[in-house]
């Protein structure tokens, strides 16, 4: 129960957000200054998800296209989340990878590009995100271009990138035919062991 009323709270404070940008003509810095008015920085945080939310679904062309798109224009993706500072950056670093692969037409080198101009914690973010979500969900039963892509993350995060891809795979990220596929027998034998605990499987998994 306690976890049912936990998830109905983040939707709400996340839904505030996701207001916050029709209310403002999806102005991102004054949604996000109305987030930071919430009494607490998990209320904000998840306010700010919403808004960082509603303004990368704005770079779909099909998505309501008669609403103003002021935050959308700038050639360098990444400017918006590189002015951000703390909760606000991390947030807009999650749904940095969408906003790439959108604009972008799938181009993964790019992604993993981007993201390298941040560092430490939210660099991490962005390549968790890419590798959970869109690479088992763009490559969906090509499990070795799946294992490709992720040398393009770089040997600093090559089996950071394995890891979360086969997480995605696990809970039907490639669709539900892959959810008990596996990438660990395709990936160097002294990560198998790794990369198999990191979804939650077994080393005997078939």
């Amino acid at each position: 129960v306690f976890a049912g009323r936990r998830w109905n709270c983040i939707q709400c404070f996340h839904s505030i957000g996701h207001a916050a940008m029709r209310i403002f003509q999806n102005n991102v810095v004054i949604s996000l200054e109305h987030c930071a008015a919430l009494p607490h920085v998990s209320m904000q945080e998840w306010c700010y998800s919403g808004v960082f939310m509603e303004n990368a679904n704005l770079y779909f062309s099909f998505y309501e296209p008669e609403r103003p798109r002021p935050n959308t224009q700038s050639d360098d993706i990444a400017s918006l989340c590189l002015e951000m500072n703390g909760g606000k950056r991390n947030q807009c670093v999650r749904f940095l990878p969408q906003i790439i692969l959108t604009k972008n037409g799938g181009n993964f080198n790019q992604a993993f590009k981007t993201c390298s101009r941040f560092k430490g914690l939210d660099e991490e973010l962005c390549i968790r995100r890419l590798s959970w979500v869109f690479i088992p969900a763009y490559f969906k039963d090509n499990f070795h271009e799946m294992v490709k892509t992720c040398k393009m993350a770089g040997l600093a995060y090559e089996n950071l990138c394995l890891s979360y891809v086969q997480k995605g795979i696990s809970i039907g990220a490639a669709g539900p035919q892959n959810k008990n596929g596996s990438i660990c027998d395709l990936v160097e034998i002294s990560y198998q062991k790794d990369c198999l605990g990191a979804a939650g499987l077994s080393v005997d998994h078939p």
